[in-house]
């Protein structure tokens, strides 16, 4: 039988890294996340004993044991709409629960091929703070959650100016070089 001690010491560490991190996000949202996250690295959560959980948890989030700790949106979650083939993006009714959208940033090339869509989100307030008020051009490494197939997939964003970017799957060589030519262009 497994030490019920184990239980305290896996829900006092989980707490923290939850608090320290994205306090704002319901646990539903959390786990729902976690889960999509770990779903794209073909884990079922089902399995992992506490401390490898703990250990998947702090790197979903971005955590290490060092203690520097780098923000959910510094690497931030991007997620489709559900498979919606006509989605308008003002519809926020046909987002899944959790999902912000965010008007300025769009899926392109393979991504948007995939997704059905150049509609996307980001899963937190904060993020979504973030993205509207970033004033300077910028490439961050995101990834992006495919709607309810849950596939995650390493993108680009590209913040071309305030409130417009796009996003690019990091496979996509011919779109990484067309959003790497406007950047160019935007930032000389």
């Amino acid at each position: 039988m497994r030490d019920p001690k184990r239980i305290d010491k896996f829900c006092d560490e989980f707490k923290s890294i939850w608090k320290g991190n994205v306090p704002d996000w319901r646990f539903g949202q959390l786990i729902s996340n976690f889960e999509y996250w770990l779903k794209g690295k073909v884990i079922d959560m089902f399995f992992p004993e506490e401390k490898e959980m703990l250990r998947l948890f702090k790197e979903f989030l971005g955590v290490n044991d060092t203690g520097n700790e780098k923000k959910i949106w510094d690497e931030m979650m991007f997620c489709s709409p559900l498979d919606f083939k006509d989605l308008d993006g003002n519809k926020y009714d046909q987002w899944p629960e959790g999902v912000i959208y965010t008007p300025g940033i769009k899926l392109t090339g393979i991504l948007k091929k995939k997704a059905r869509t150049g509609y996307c989100g980001v899963t937190t307030k904060d993020a979504k703070k973030i993205i509207d008020n970033i004033s300077d051009k910028r490439k961050q490494n995101v990834k992006v959650v495919i709607g309810n197939r849950a596939e995650v997939c390493d993108a680009i964003l590209y913040i071309i100016k305030s409130n417009y970017g796009l996003i690019v799957s990091v496979d996509d060589a011919e779109e990484i070089k067309f959003c790497e030519e406007l950047f160019e262009k935007v930032t000389t």
